[in-house]
């Protein structure tokens, strides 16, 4: 690691707008500058070059920290009008909700530098991440050589926690992602978890591998006692959709142990759908069918034969009869025998937005597994999840890690009018401690989108409006709305504006920033917790940033300009510039909305615009 040497040039803050002053600071650096970056939890910019990665502390508009880059990744990368898209580098990864970042497969905490994860760790390629909010943990699963690797570090200071070799492999796959694997901790703090190929458990107090098993897991379900765990395949073929496969295996979770058919497992006659404990067994509900298996070595099922229907998605327990859904039919079947309680099946209700409105459906997507309030939360499939030992059923869905919460919107028959589009929301707010609270919202068109932003608080999204609830205990609570399309409609007329400066292409989507499509990038302080939804169009800093190429107006008797690069900076509510400086080579910029900043790169210089 080593720092280089800077030059450090103060101006003067000066007034933009009415509305807001700025400080510039820039800072001189020895070598070209590529990109600049915002790493979002601790705030510090970080600057490439073709030769290292620079860490920035704006308030002293100093470096904090270096580190060199290997050969030719710096060549390799490309400019471009925004950190945030095509310019990203392939040696660099910032990790979401933590302040580490990844970079030449060693882990830097952003804040001051020190490395976590170096070199003598030999890391060939980062597989997986996921942050355990509640456990304050960052696991990271690295490929090695001949090996897959799980390392645990303290999520707050960085400290290594465990390190240990899942299995061996020849191979280098994965990629950088956040993991959507299984991960579970039992009772007596192992961790369970899958890697894509195989299923580990772990001691981490005492760092040591108790055992690791193949199979490709697409879901996992425990016996009350977890003396046993049913596992559920992913399914096979490039071309399936479906959240689980054909094959399940009975686990012995004391030994890793796959007891059905010699390791084998059992195949069923579709895809599984359903899975619910039933009288000191399961029942397994399948694309084709359904039957009741036991916890047992043996994977005889109960009943002779399968119930044999296609399309089955739920099955609904009523004491000794099972009410087995599919294609828009209910049968009522003996839970003895397997045999049709009646000679024709019941019809079930319609459906909307691809969910029914009149019971809860069982439609197929990938499963996702996580640590919520110290329970587990399981994503079964499209609308529905677990979490601990109760049932959610949901239109849209978002969790909220900071309260320790889900949300849910799901649209219901009664008080919607199908006709005109004006669909009756429930909106419940589900609680780690079991309690949970509901509100009743018309929304016009359905919910696009739920989600939480970085303070628990959470919207409701329509194409047309969009609403912000507070995360207070009880009832949730309004606390604004805002009517989108004229933010939308405002955007495009100035983002049309604006493009003329860039140079008329012939083509609209070069000439408008992609920044300037529908709300400015005040969307992203709503994300962040900084701005409350019905502030959108008063953002405190209420400027959008733009480079391009710059064609000077010609004027009569003068020869014409040649065009230049340039960085102009424009009042978003009045479409007017209110900054602007020309470049030669390199004019890339990021805006830090939380702490009120615009970074952009000038030839060798970072320059820092901050707003008071």
């Amino acid at each position: 690691m080593r720092f280089f040497p800077l030059i450090l040039l103060y101006i003067l803050g000066t007034m933009l707008t009415a509305q807001a002053s700025v400080s510039i600071d820039s800072l001189m650096l020895e070598d070209k500058p590529i990109s600049v970056y915002v790493e979002t939890e601790s705030g510090v910019a970080i600057v490439s070059t073709a030769a290292s990665y620079i860490g920035i502390d704006a308030d002293k508009n100093e470096a904090i920290w270096s580190i060199e880059r290997g050969a030719f990744m710096g060549l390799g990368q490309r400019a471009s009008g925004d950190a945030n898209d095509a310019d990203v580098a392939e040696d660099y990864l910032d990790l979401n909700g933590l302040p580490f970042v990844m970079i030449r497969k060693q882990l830097l905490d952003a804040r001051n530098g020190n490395m976590l994860v170096g070199a003598e760790d030999a890391i060939k390629n980062l597989r997986s991440y996921e942050y355990l909010r509640d456990r304050n943990l960052l696991l990271l699963e690295t490929a090695h050589k001949g090996s897959i690797r799980l390392m645990g570090l303290d999520a707050e200071t960085g400290e290594r926690k465990f390190n240990v070799q899942l299995r061996e492999s020849k191979t280098l796959d994965g990629s950088a992602n956040q993991s959507t694997q299984s991960i579970r901790f039992d009772d007596a703090g192992n961790l369970l978890y899958d890697d894509g190929r195989s299923l580990s458990l772990i001691d981490v107090k005492n760092d040591k591998l108790l055992w690791n098993t193949e199979v490709k897991v697409a879901k996992l379900y425990f016996q009350d006692n977890n003396q046993h765990v049913l596992v559920a395949e992913k399914p096979t073929g490039l071309l399936s959709i479906a959240g689980m496969g054909k094959v399940v295996h009975l686990l012995n979770y004391q030994t890793g142990e796959l007891l059905w058919n010699d390791g084998k497992g059992l195949k069923l006659g579709g895809n599984l759908r359903v899975f619910e404990p039933y009288d000191g067994g399961f029942i397994l509900g399948h694309t084709d069918g359904a039957n009741i298996y036991d916890w047992k070595a043996d994977p005889e099922p109960r009943w002779k034969k399968d119930f044999d229907e296609k399309g089955v998605r739920r099955i609904e327990i009523k004491g000794k009869v099972l009410n087995i859904t599919y294609k828009g039919k209910m049968m009522p079947v003996d839970a003895l025998t397997g045999q049709a309680r009646q000679k024709k099946p019941e019809k079930v209700g319609g459906y909307f937005m691809g969910m029914s409105m009149d019971e809860e459906s069982e439609a197929a997507k990938p499963v996702a597994t996580m640590e919520l309030g110290g329970k587990t939360l399981s994503m079964l499939n499209a609308y529905k999840l677990t979490w601990g030992e109760k049932e959610i059923y949901y239109g849209r869905v978002a969790i909220d890690p900071v309260n320790n919460r889900v949300i849910t919107a799901r649209p219901i028959t009664e008080g919607s009018d199908l006709k005109k589009k004006n669909y009756k929301y429930i909106i419940t707010v589900h609680s780690a401690d079991g309690t949970s609270s509901k509100l009743e919202k018309m929304i016009y068109g359905g919910v696009r989108e739920l989600r939480v932003d970085a303070k628990g608080n959470f919207v409701v999204a329509s194409n047309f409006a969009a609403y912000h609830y507070a995360a207070t205990a009880g009832q949730p609570t309004e606390i604004g709305s805002v009517a989108l399309r004229p933010i939308i409609n405002s955007a495009e007329k100035t983002a049309a504006k604006l493009g003329k400066l860039l140079g008329d292409s012939g083509d609209d989507e070069e000439r408008v920033p992609a920044n300037l499509s529908s709300d400015y990038g005040a969307e992203r302080q709503v994300r962040a917790g900084v701005l409350p939804l019905a502030e959108l169009g008063k953002a405190t800093i209420p400027y959008v940033p733009i480079k391009g190429m710059f064609f000077p107006e010609k004027k009569k008797g003068e020869k014409r300009q040649d065009p230049y690069l340039m960085i102009s900076i424009y009042d978003m509510l009045s479409s007017e510039e209110v900054y602007h400086r020309k470049g030669e080579r390199n004019i890339n910029f990021v805006t830090d909305y939380v702490n009120q900043r615009i970074y952009y790169l000038l030839d060798e210089k970072l320059i820092t615009l901050s707003f008071e």
